[in-house]
Formats: structure tokens, C-alpha cells, sequence
């Protein structure tokens, strides 16, 4: 708990006692601004194919006070992308993909369709868009927050 006693100066003690009025305020405001611009990051940097990955990206504000947020997507691309598929972990190891339902595979390469019986595919490598965005966040919402906090001390000073 933080206590601070201010004496002698009462235009003093009424600005600080509006600042602390106003803290729930802004910290509501710093955490919406942080959270979307951590979401429109993200839907940033995800890769678009068809664009439902990046489309899934939502955002829930913490309850009861709405200071914090929690940004998820429940698409299972989400975690191909984010962490990469098993053989690209090891060199010159490859996974085997074999036709299912048909004799053979079908696919486009550089716009040619390529027919195969098997396909000896090495992997993805990971992206980390979510691992980045978070480094990104952590320092953004530093510069967020000094920038609420002298908008606050400014309105209350004037």
C-alpha cells in the first residue's frame, strides 16, 4: 500500500486527490489502448491464406475492472504457425504424407498443379507472432502508460 502525505499546499492536495480519483480511470484506458494495439499486431503479423486464422483473433477484457486483457484464437493453425511442425526440428528429417481418400496427391506449386503418390515434406519453420507481439507489447505498453500518465498530470495541473 502506498501512502503519501502532502502538507502545507492545499491546491496541492486537491490535484493529487483528483489524480487518484481519476487512477481506476486511466488504467482502464491504458489497458483498451494496449489491447488493441496488441490484437491489430497480431492480426498483423499472422499469415493470410484464406484469412480465417487472422480473422480469429479476439480480445476479452478482465472483469470485474477491466484492467488486462486476454487475447486468444482457437483455430489449430494458430499453433502450426506459432511453433512450426515436428520434422523442420531436426535436420534432414522429413515426414511422409500419403494420399487418404485417393491414388494420388494433388497441390500447386508456383501456380502448377503437381500430382504425387507421396510427398516427403520437412516441415514449417515457427514464426513466434505471438512470442514477438508479447516482446512488442511489454515495451509498448510502458510508452503507453507514461504517455496516460503525463495526459492525466497535465489535466490536473492545469
Amino acid at each position: 500500500m502506498l501512502s503519501l502525505k502532502i502538507e502545507g499546499r492545499v491546491e496541492a492536495q486537491r490535484k493529487f486527490k483528483k489524480l487518484a480519483k481519476n487512477c481506476p480511470v486511466k488504467m482502464q484506458k491504458i489497458s483498451k489502448e494496449a489491447g488493441r494495439w496488441t490484437l491489430r499486431r497480431l492480426r498483423e503479423r499472422t499469415p493470410q491464406d484464406t484469412g480465417a486464422t487472422r480473422r480469429a483473433w479476439f480480445i476479452r477484457y478482465i472483469k470485474p475492472s477491466n484492467i488486462g486483457f486476454k487475447i486468444q484464437n482457437n483455430r489449430k493453425t494458430i499453433a502450426w504457425l506459432e511453433y512450426g511442425t515436428f520434422p523442420f526440428q531436426k535436420p534432414g528429417a522429413y515426414r511422409i504424407i500419403l494420399p487418404k481418400r485417393k491414388k494420388v496427391l494433388f497441390f500447386y506449386i508456383d501456380g502448377r498443379p503437381i500430382f504425387a503418390k507421396k510427398v516427403k515434406h520437412p516441415g514449417t519453420k515457427p514464426l513466434g507472432l505471438v512470442k514477438r507481439t508479447a516482446d512488442e507489447a511489454d515495451r509498448r505498453v510502458k510508452e503507453i502508460y507514461v504517455t496516460v500518465v503525463k495526459q492525466q498530470i497535465l489535466e490536473v495541473s492545469n
